[in-house]
């Protein structure tokens, strides 16, 4: 095959055929296209990919790898229904006062004052405050929003980078088309191959914490009240309590002791509970709730809380809607908690470190502690 030249410039570097060491033609069209960014001062909509191909006298299939190359290196995005579009070659300077970062909440926060989100939000404030920068807050849809609107809303307010609170796996496209382009930190969960900074709580070390505290008062068996095992938090909780199962000689029975409460009607979580899934189970006598947020639905029962601490123990981590305390005024709850306004310090610290191109740890861990409540009974086997 003789050399290829784009057809619509003849300007345009030869294309080669791949021979030896020569580069394959869909990464030298995809080098010929990252240097024609630097002209570029606004998005600029490619060709569709079949005259991309004729172009370049190429399949394609070419075309399509090139395409993936330029979008694995934020060259390019993709709008549905509406075609790719080239971006402009930006460079990052070092983060300076009065420069503004974005805060995205979880999907679920309806306010950044509610208890979580506002705990988070303090913890990027503080440490922003120290090096003079702007916040930015950013709402993103449950299933993600366009890539391409969201980069074009954070060029238009300047934004530096990005901390993102508990992103779902709907999002996570979203958020990945964001990182490309800018810096961003992830909190509360953890995609472990998807190369994104992330700081979190041990939730390793929380597991181990309720089991040890739950089998010092007789519960060597209880169940764990989580969301789909598709979920990665959902995931990471599960390795958490199988180590710590393994570390005293047990095994989690997933299918008996972890309950999905996806699919609950979470006004009748407490109902479905005692009514169901205990009177199945005898051998259960504790619940682990993995997001304090299941214990609105529980503790609104007047039947669920006659029945804690004495026939049925209640532990809880604190990720939630509403600070521990309020859950159930005038008992405090056994939970295990996390200093999440230091979460938010070592968020905004990392993505300040990543905006000055310095190097960041790829995941920190923040420690957690286990706080005895009343809400755990004693019990004495037969």
């Amino acid at each position: 095959m003789a050399n290829l030249i784009a057809k619509h410039d003849p300007k345009v570097p030869v294309v080669q055929e791949s021979k030896g060491l020569a580069k394959p033609q869909y990464q030298q069209i995809a080098d010929l296209l990252e240097q024609s960014r630097r002209g570029l001062k606004i998005p600029t909509k490619l060709p569709p990919e079949v005259s991309l191909a004729q172009q370049y006298n190429v399949a394609r299939e070419t075309i399509r790898r090139t395409m993936k190359v330029l979008e694995r290196n934020g060259a390019v995005t993709r709008r549905r229904g509406r075609g790719t579009y080239l971006r402009p070659l930006t460079t990052r300077s070092p983060l300076l006062p009065g420069a503004s970062i974005g805060f995205v909440p979880p999907w679920w926060a309806t306010s950044i004052n509610a208890w979580y989100t506002a705990t988070v939000f303090d913890g990027v404030c503080n440490w922003s405050e120290r090096r003079e920068l702007q916040q930015s807050v950013l709402r993103i849809n449950r299933n993600g929003d366009d890539p391409h609107l969201l980069l074009e809303k954070i060029q238009t307010r300047g934004l530096k980078g990005i901390i993102w609170v508990h992103p779902v796996p709907d999002q996570l496209e979203s958020l990945l088309a964001i990182s490309r382009h800018v810096p961003c930190v992830v909190v509360g969960r953890e995609y472990q191959h998807a190369g994104l900074h992330t700081i979190l709580p041990s939730y390793r070390n929380a597991a181990q914490m309720i089991d040890q505290h739950l089998v010092a008062n007789g519960h060597q068996t209880y169940a764990i009240l989580s969301r789909t095992l598709d979920d990665p938090l959902a995931a990471t909780w599960l390795d958490g309590f199988k180590s710590a199962h393994a570390l005293r000689g047990a095994r989690l029975d997933i299918t008996q002791n972890v309950v999905d409460v996806g699919p609950y009607d979470r006004s009748r979580m407490a109902d479905l509970l005692l009514d169901f899934y205990l009177p199945q189970h005898e051998n259960v006598t504790a619940l682990v709730a993995t997001t304090s947020s299941y214990l609105v639905p529980l503790l609104s029962s007047e039947a669920f809380r006659c029945r804690v601490p004495e026939q049925i123990s209640l532990v809880a981590f604190d990720y939630g809607i509403q600070p521990m305390h309020t859950y159930w005024p005038g008992r405090t709850i056994s939970h295990v908690a996390c200093d999440w306004t230091a979460i938010g310090q070592k968020a905004a610290d990392t993505l300040c470190s990543l905006i000055d191109g310095q190097d960041a740890p790829r995941v920190q861990y923040q420690a957690v502690n286990m706080v005895e409540g009343q809400t755990v009974g004693k019990r004495i086997s037969n």
